[in-house]
């Protein structure tokens, strides 16, 4: 079994994060491949991390909005296409994230760091396949997506 404050102390020789703040604050945020900000949050019984992402910016209506919002919940379906994670939208209905529990009583390290890992993997993927996926629904090119989707593919941050 790993515990939140193993996690972030062998996550900070990686990640070069700090990690007594992340300790101290219960969380930090991670940048991977200079461009995935993936946020680790310990939970209230410190049994468990939350992880999350922010996968694309939303549209603000209409039918692209629309299409964006069933092409994620078709995708994460018991979560069979994500690994286990899902999608949600995130603090003013901005933007669509991706997020996993980790149970860490259950896990040692390598298992830990294969999940998170994962999730790095899936967030990446998803953040290319659902671009993909709102241009083809609105007739679009890839590279034009940006005009549906303002934001798309650059890096976000919560409030």
């Amino acid at each position: 079994m790993i515990d939140f404050s193993q996690l972030i102390s062998t996550l900070s020789r990686v990640t070069g994060i700090d990690p007594a703040a992340a300790i101290a604050t219960g969380g930090c945020t991670v940048l991977f491949d200079g461009k995935l900000e993936v946020t680790l949050e310990r939970t209230a019984d410190q049994r468990s991390v939350y992880m999350f992402a922010p996968v694309l910016t939303l549209p603000p209506s209409g039918s692209a909005r629309e299409n964006v919002m069933q092409a994620l919940l078709q995708v994460h379906l018991f979560g069979l296409t994500t690994n286990g994670a899902y999608f949600g939208v995130g603090p003013e209905a901005r933007e669509a994230i991706l997020f996993k529990t980790l149970e860490l009583n259950h896990l040692d390290e390598d298992h830990a760091f294969a999940a998170i890992e994962t999730f790095v993997n899936d967030l990446e993927r998803w953040q290319t396949a659902l671009l993909n996926m709102v241009a083809q629904k609105n007739h679009l090119s890839a590279s034009s997506v940006n005009s549906v989707i303002p934001g798309a593919g650059a890096p976000m941050q919560f409030a």
